[in-house]
């Protein structure tokens, strides 16, 4: 348990939706990180596009050719990678 609040839910996928009521979503941004690859941000939309933003400067920063995926829209913001 890390929040008292929290909530967990099931996905389909084999996951787990967590969710809890938090003041700040920047507190979140180091422990989400921690998680790498293996966690995917939701909400808050402002939450998801920083993380989306850091990502794409991590690729760069190792030589990934970074773009928004055919049909993407600008509030997804969804990329993919070509090496």
């Amino acid at each position: 348990m890390w929040h008292p609040l929290q909530e967990l839910a099931p996905t389909d996928d084999g996951g787990v939706l967590w969710r809890a009521p938090i003041a700040q979503w920047r507190e979140m941004l180091p422990w989400i990180r921690g998680w790498g690859a293996d966690v995917e941000a939701v909400e808050p939309i402002e939450l998801r596009e920083t993380l989306m933003g850091e990502a794409r400067a991590l690729a760069r920063e190792y030589g990934w050719q970074v773009g928004r995926a055919a049909g993407a829209s600008s509030s997804t913001l969804e990329a993919f990678f070509d090496d």
